[in-house]
C-alpha cells in the first residue's frame, strides 16, 4: 500500500488504513472507520476540497431554486431551473463519488467516475421499482372512489378521512421500512463493487446479495450505529439551514395570506451561502460512511474465507474418517 501503481491513483497508496480483511464486530468496524477518517483527514481534505466546493455550490443553488418553486407565484422557469439544477447536482455528485472512491481503490479518477455512474443508474432503477411498489400500496390502501367524500360534510366524514390518511401513511411507512431492511445486504455488494475493482455489477446483484444476507445482523447493527452518530452531527451542522428554511416557508405562507413580507432582500444570498457551507461539511461526512462500508466489506470477506476454510477442513476430516473406516473394513 506504500507503492504507487501504474494506474495514476496516487491517493490510495498515501492512505494509512488498518488491515482490510479482518473479522470485526460492529463497534470495532466503527472505530476502524473513525480512525481511517481522522488519521487521513489532511489527505482527504486536500484530495476532495475543490470537488466538495463545486458540489456544495450546485446543491445550494438547487436548495434556493427549490424554495422558490414552493411559493405561490412559481413560474414555469422556476420549475425548469429546479429540474436542471437537480440534474446538474446528480452529475456533480457522480464526479464527487468517483473522486472519493480513489481513497479506497487503486484505480484512476475517470475509471472511478464511470464506476460511480453505473452505481447511480442501478440506484435509480431500484428507486423506480420501490416507487412503483409504494404507489401500489397507496392505491390499495385508499378506499374505492365514492366511499369517502373529497370534501367532508360533517365531523364523522372528517374523522373517516383522517383515518384513511393515517392508515395509508402507516401502510406506506411499514412497506418502506421492510423494503429498506431487505435492501441492507446490498451494502456489502456496493462496497465490494467499489473496493474490488475486478468485480462486475451484474454478478453482485444476486451473488453479492446472498453473501450480504448471511451477515444481515452485522450490517444492520453497524449501519444503525453509523446512522445514529451521523444523524446528530448532521442535525447540528444543518441547524442554521433548517432555521432559515422554516423562516422562509412561514414568511411565504404569510405572504400568500396577504401579509407583507418580513424577509430582508439579502435572504436569498444568506440562504445560498448557508446551504453551501452545510453541504460542504456533509460531503466529508460521506467519506466516513464510505470507510464504514469499506470495513464492513473487509470483515465479511474475512468471515466468508474463514467459513470456507472451516467447511473445507470438515470435508477433509470426513473424507479421512471414511478412508480410515474403509481400511479397517
Amino acid at each position: 500500500m506504500n507503492k504507487q501503481n501504474g494506474n495514476g491513483n496516487v491517493v490510495f497508496p498515501q492512505m494509512k488504513l488498518d488491515e482490510l480483511e479482518k473479522n470485526r464486530g460492529y463497534s470495532t468496524t466503527m472505530k476502524a472507520a473513525w480512525k481511517a477518517f481522522f488519521n487521513n483527514f489532511k489527505t482527504i481534505f486536500k484530495h476532495l476540497w475543490p470537488y466538495a466546493v463545486g458540489m456544495s455550490l450546485v446543491a445550494a443553488m438547487y436548495v434556493l431554486l427549490a424554495l422558490r418553486a414552493t411559493t405561490a407565484d412559481t413560474s414555469v422557469t422556476d420549475v425548469i431551473g429546479m429540474v436542471a439544477s437537480y440534474l446538474l447536482l446528480l452529475l456533480v455528485a457522480i464526479v464527487m463519488a468517483g473522486r472519493t472512491y480513489m481513497l479506497v481503490n487503486e484505480k484512476p479518477f475517470v475509471w472511478n467516475i464511470f464506476r460511480a455512474a453505473k452505481l447511480v443508474v442501478a440506484e435509480l432503477v431500484v428507486v423506480l421499482i420501490l416507487s412503483v411498489v409504494i404507489v401500489g400500496v397507496i392505491f390499495l390502501s385508499v378506499p374505492a372512489t365514492g366511499s369517502v367524500p373529497e370534501v367532508p360534510q360533517d365531523a364523522m366524514q372528517a374523522e373517516q378521512m383522517r383515518m384513511v390518511m393515517v392508515k395509508t401513511f402507516a401502510m406506506v411507512s411499514l412497506v418502506v421500512v421492510v423494503l429498506l431492511l431487505l435492501l441492507l445486504p446490498y451494502t456489502y455488494a456496493v462496497a465490494k463493487y467499489v473496493v474490488d475493482t475486478k468485480s462486475k455489477l451484474m454478478q453482485l446483484v444476486w451473488k453479492g446479495y446472498k453473501t450480504g444476507l448471511r451477515h444481515w445482523g452485522y450490517i444492520f447493527l453497524t449501519l444503525l450505529l453509523t446512522t445514529i452518530c451521523l444523524f446528530f452531527v448532521m442535525l447540528i451542522i444543518g441547524l442554521p439551514l433548517s432555521v432559515l428554511d422554516m423562516a422562509v416557508r412561514v414568511n411565504d405562507i404569510g405572504v400568500m395570506n396577504g401579509d407583507p413580507s418580513g424577509m430582508p432582500g439579502s435572504i436569498g444570498v444568506l440562504t445560498f451561502f448557508t446551504a453551501a457551507v452545510t453541504f460542504f461539511c456533509y460531503s466529508f461526512l460521506s467519506v466516513f460512511s464510505l470507510f464504514v462500508m469499506y470495513y464492513i466489506y473487509g470483515s465479511i470477506e474475512r468471515r466468508v474465507k474463514e467459513r470456507e476454510a472451516a467447511l473445507g477442513a470438515d470435508k477433509a476430516q470426513a473424507y479421512g474418517s471414511m478412508l480410515s473406516m474403509n481400511e479397517k473394513a
